[in-house]
């Protein structure tokens, strides 16, 4: 199917499945409560396909007919649609942050709770908010949830269990509260601030890196590397370079213009372990990622940094978006010396040969590129190189 796909850009066998099936129907899925077998009875029994259809058939009684279907089932149904409809509306970031603020200032008077914080959107300070994510970390976290669902501030309570409660505050904000661990607060904390988009960069840059990032920290098999705080979770890049896991560090802000903001990490931290190992920095030539950029590229250099500039290509077509580094790059002033392509390839074989390569059973070793040009990114061990000399 993959291979139909890429040459036509459809799937007979998806097209072919989802005949009849309308895509309102497919976003009542979305509806807590609402899973697809059920979904599937009140479109073959009541003929339902999409939310005006639902609507109906709670207001007019039809589901009360249906087997199963008591009066427990469809409050519990419109419950979910009421969480549903309500996370469709966002309001201003004015509106929204004294709200949380409040709120978390009262949170915080709760003895039982040693640490509160708002995570999600509004952590981000996105201009529109939709719910919050408080996350709370708390000696006895059952008793800490239940006395926190019970402030003046919540007017209503719509799931709660041990470690997790879903509320609605004043000003109609609905609050998912979350216990965790404080082995995990850093994690947790950076995975539910988010964005979504960049969450997904940060485990492929962990998983390309033979690591397991989730909310509950940076592992490597079983061993935790990190997750206490957000420091120890951006703080693995560094990590990874001091312990010789890298040859060159690939788009290493992991910007995308437009439309995920570069990494908040330690670049001080990371340009002296780079340096200190002879791990090179890639100056990315894709015109979305243009990473590093000319501050970073002659930070740097100036710090003694190797420098590697690819093209990123993922065809042939793509193989001449390396000017676009070279151009980051002379904007930075980055000299030929420190950009390892521009080196002969002696010169390069013995700075790759020089680096000693770790032999570990339980570790992934062997080269790695992660772009179609002669650009290597290694993520098997090593460490300790240096620059070979001029032919």
């Amino acid at each position: 199917m993959i291979s139909e796909y890429v040459a036509t850009r459809k799937m007979k066998r998806y097209e072919r499945e989802c005949r009849g099936i309308s895509s309102g129907l497919i976003e009542l899925m979305n509806i807590p409560g609402l899973g697809p077998k059920t979904l599937a009875l009140l479109h073959k029994r009541v003929r339902i396909s999409n939310f005006e259809d639902l609507k109906r058939a709670l207001d007019t009684g039809a589901l009360l007919k249906l087997k199963g279907f008591g009066q427990k089932k469809i409050d519990n149904i419109k419950r979910g649609i009421d969480l549903w409809l309500a996370r469709q509306k966002r309001m201003l970031i004015g509106v929204a942050l004294p709200l949380a603020e409040n709120l978390r200032k009262e949170i915080r008077k709760i003895g039982l709770i040693e640490r509160a914080e708002v995570a999600g959107s509004l952590r981000r300070r996105k201009e529109d908010i939709g719910d919050l994510d408080v996350l709370i970390i708390s000696r006895d976290s059952p008793r800490a949830v239940r006395e926190l669902i019970r402030l003046p501030l919540v007017k209503q309570v719509l799931e709660l269990g041990d470690t997790k409660a879903t509320v609605m505050i004043e000003g109609g904000i609905h609050v998912d509260i979350r216990a965790v661990a404080r082995e995990s607060y850093g994690a947790a904390l950076q995975y539910f601030t988010g964005s979504k988009q960049h969450n997904i960069h940060l485990r492929k840059l962990a998983r390309d890196r033979a690591l397991k990032f989730n909310e509950y920290g940076v592992f490597r098999g079983d061993k935790r590397l990190g997750g206490r705080d957000e420091a120890e979770v951006y703080g693995f890049m560094p990590k990874l370079i001091e312990i010789g896991d890298l040859d060159i560090l690939a788009h290493p802000s992991s910007r995308l213009l437009g439309t995920r903001e570069p990494l908040e990490m330690d670049f001080e931290r990371v340009l002296d372990a780079a340096s200190k190992v002879g791990c090179a920095l890639e100056i990315n030539g894709s015109m979305y990622r243009l990473d590093l950029n000319d501050v970073l590229a002659r930070t740097a250099q100036e710090a003694g940094a190797l420098l590697a500039i690819n093209s990123d290509a993922h065809s042939t077509a793509q193989l001449d978006q390396i000017r676009y580094g070279v151009f980051q790059a002379c904007r930075g002033w980055v000299q030929a010396r420190s950009v390892v392509n521009t080196w002969s390839w002696a010169k390069l074989n013995r700075w790759l040969k020089a680096r000693p390569r770790r032999s570990n059973a339980n570790h992934w070793t062997g080269r790695r590129t992660y772009d179609r040009v002669g650009v290597v990114a290694q993520v098997s061990g090593n460490s300790g190189a240096t620059v070979p000399p001029d032919d």
